[in-house]
């Protein structure tokens, strides 16, 4: 929309793999026009350092996980 304005946490991670390497992002959107950020909460990092249950969680948009991640402060 070309201007500054709220971005609302979607409740939804983005989960990439290339190779061993796993990013993952929580996908922020505009509150007027639906644009997307995404917020890094893994770069790069190798697959087997992510504990499985927290991975599975990530994948399947687990809606807690979600909340806590955006009203991580400190992250923020």
């Amino acid at each position: 929309c070309g201007t500054v304005k709220a971005y609302c946490s979607s409740g939804k991670f983005r989960v990439n793999a290339n190779g061993k390497r796993i990013d993952v992002w929580l996908i922020y959107r505009c509150i007027d026009c639906d644009n997307s950020w995404n917020f890094g909460i893994f770069e790069r990092c190798n697959r087997r350092d992510i504990d499985p249950t927290l991975l599975a969680a990530l994948e399947r948009n687990d809606p807690a996980l979600a909340h806590r991640h955006a009203f991580d402060v400190i992250a923020l």
